[in-house]
């Protein structure tokens, strides 16, 4: 089965996200994405309180009705700063993926691979599939890869963070069940 990793914060994972590893599975030949959400990210910033365990229990709602896709923990439960090499080689432990695992990237993060931690390493173990958030047209990034014409969903997290915040409706940006999480726990409130 061919396979890839989606990582992220997840804060909250919305419709965008889904939509993306559904045009990966249809778009690269995919059959399954493994959902990483990161406990803290190495290259940007932790905009809200929500406990690592609510972003994780939003995300395994999320994926539940699709076979297709499934959720990894390994991030969260190593804590600190996560970075993308240590996640490839224990799943590459974890799961026995014979060959190289594919690697979703979006191009705003894409343009500084070269800084991540092992960047060599990295397309060792990994099939880079870089999609389509910021750029409209595709590039040459200077390393191997696969980029996907996927269409470019307008949904942020830090959007859906305001309108909770503003008590601004956000039901169909969300899967209901994490809409629910949401409201149950008063989860992105003003303090």
């Amino acid at each position: 089965m061919k396979t890839a990793l989606l990582g992220g914060t997840f804060n909250p994972v919305h419709f965008g996200h889904l939509f993306l590893a559904d045009e990966v599975l249809h778009k690269a030949g995919y059959d399954h994405i493994i959902f990483v959400p990161t406990f803290m990210p190495a290259h940007k910033k932790m905009k809200s309180p929500v406990k690592p365990a609510d972003r994780l229990e939003m995300l395994n709602i999320a994926v539940k009705p699709y076979d297709c896709f499934s959720v990894d923990d390994c991030e969260i439960k190593r804590k600190g700063i996560s970075f993308m090499i240590d996640t490839l080689r224990e799943v590459h432990r974890k799961y026995g993926f014979p060959g190289k695992i594919g690697l979703i990237i979006g191009d705003d993060l894409a343009d500084s691979f070269h800084t991540w931690k092992n960047p060599q390493d990295i397309l060792e173990l990994a099939e880079l599939v870089v999609v389509k958030r910021l750029h409209v047209k595709s590039k040459n990034y200077g390393f191997p890869c696969t980029v996907i014409e996927n269409k470019i969903v307008s949904i942020s997290s830090t959007e859906i963070r305001e309108r909770i915040q503003n008590s601004e409706p956000v039901r169909f940006l969300l899967p209901e069940g994490v809409c629910s999480y949401i409201e149950e726990k008063k989860l992105y409130r003003s303090a």
